[in-house]
């Protein structure tokens, strides 16, 4: 069947030179701080009451996006320097081989959690001069003050100038233990952490 005269006569509102210009104004001024929700708003607040749309209309995420590509933005992450990826160097893969080899060393003297809450431990049978192993884990991350938001809403070829320095840091440290769970260093939350129940404190023999 044939669709002709059958398609919606619709009209983009974006596409009337008014309104990109009253758009255009908003964008410069919220430049690399805008979000789509505030693009919504203004959009309901300030472009359809001028346009003299009596009842409240709004418009959806996906059409705010579209609107915001055609005006040239776009959302993309902060670059400030080149990304090499290293993870597959020769030394690197060599390395790690090295380190699963150790751990499946390791693994014939570390417990075993069996269970839906992985709550019942299997001690491993030891030799008289064999010793327990206890895995902890390490994580850590430092936080700066100019680290900002890493992904925004911005014209296309342009980067927000930042401060060159990072300025002050927040370094986060933190141990956790396959028995125990989270290492601690406050006398409170240490002597709460550290009481083993009955079941999981590491036999007196293997010690």
């Amino acid at each position: 069947m044939s669709k002709r005269g059958k398609h919606q006569k619709i009209k983009s509102i974006i596409n009337d030179e008014d309104v990109k210009m009253k758009i255009a104004r908003y964008l410069r001024g919220n430049r690399f701080t805008l979000s789509i929700n505030n693009f919504i708003k203004f959009i309901c607040d300030e472009v359809f009451p001028s346009l003299g749309y009596e009842r409240r209309k709004e418009i959806n995420k996906d059409t705010a996006r579209r609107w915001l590509n055609n005006m040239g933005w776009e959302y993309k992450s902060h670059q400030k320097d080149v990304y090499f990826d290293g993870h597959e160097r020769p030394d690197v893969i060599e390395y790690r081989m090295k380190f699963l080899d150790q751990m499946k060393f390791f693994e014939k003297f570390m417990p075993i959690f069996e269970g839906e809450e992985m709550e019942n431990i299997i001690w491993p049978a030891l030799d008289l001069y064999e010793k327990i192993h206890i895995l902890v884990t390490h994580d850590e991350s430092t936080f700066y003050a100019n680290d900002g938001i890493k992904k925004f809403w911005g014209p296309q070829g342009e980067q927000p100038l930042r401060p060159k320095s990072q300025g002050a840091s927040l370094h986060i440290s933190e141990f956790l233990c396959e028995t125990i769970g989270r290492l601690c260093l406050g006398e409170n939350e240490k002597q709460e952490n550290y009481s083993l129940p009955e079941e999981s404190r590491i036999p007196e023999e293997a010690v």
